[in-house]
């Protein structure tokens, strides 16, 4: 948490994930993240964690949840501004939270998907839970509530464009690699060919080797 403050970062994003939060092994967190200095959105598992760590429970699905699910949101969430209160989102998750075993403190259901919770928040502490993933296509809306995340909730100014992205990418690269060589091992992926693509651009093409397409 120091670190995150030192290098000024203004919110915290838990992603989702395959693991269980009763699983041993599972990924842990630094509990100082929770302790209301910046803005936190915990995604899938990170909902989960966020659930868990304040004194809820996370029970085993029936059966799973995957695709896209309509759902019930509460517009009256900063985090949900602007939007119906029927959504269109993707679920992909075995475990999951009902109605009774959210966390007190100030915690509420902001989403509900059947019987189980879709989303919750704790509007003082600046968390926000989702069990669904707003950050692909298939959740029709997801962009908006990113946006909302970081605009309403955590007050930044988003001046985001694909290229200062590539332009902050490509002097990282040159940073990192110096005047070494390259090896990307390229699966013909979105990932590994736009990684590819950012290596060439950032060193020219005599510095970068990999798969077959080069």
């Amino acid at each position: 948490m120091e670190q995150l403050l030192r290098n000024k970062y203004s919110a915290i994003i838990i992603s989702g994930g395959p693991n269980s939060v009763y699983v041993d092994n599972s990924p842990l967190y630094d509990s100082a993240i929770f302790n209301g200095q910046l803005p936190v959105l915990g995604i899938c598992y990170g909902f989960q964690l966020i659930n868990k760590h304040f004194g809820g429970n996370v029970c085993l699905h029936a059966r799973r949840e995957d695709g896209r699910i309509l759902i019930k949101i509460d517009p009256q969430s900063e985090i949900f501004n602007g939007l119906q209160a029927d959504q269109n989102v993707l679920l992909t998750h075995g475990d999951g939270v009902t109605k009774d075993s959210i966390p007190p403190n100030g915690f509420r259901i902001i989403a509900m998907s059947g019987e189980f919770v879709a989303g919750i928040e704790q509007v003082e502490k600046r968390i926000f839970g989702l069990q669904f993933h707003p950050e692909v296509d298939l959740t029709e809306n997801g962009t908006s509530i990113l946006s909302n995340f970081l605009r309403r909730v955590c007050r930044l100014t988003c001046r985001y464009t694909f290229l200062n992205r590539e332009h902050k990418c490509i002097e990282l690269i040159r940073q990192t690699v110096g005047d070494k060589h390259v090896l990307v091992l390229c699966s013909g992926g979105v990932d590994s060919t736009v990684c590819a693509a950012l290596c060439i651009k950032a060193l020219g093409s005599e510095k970068v080797f990999g798969g077959g397409f080069f």
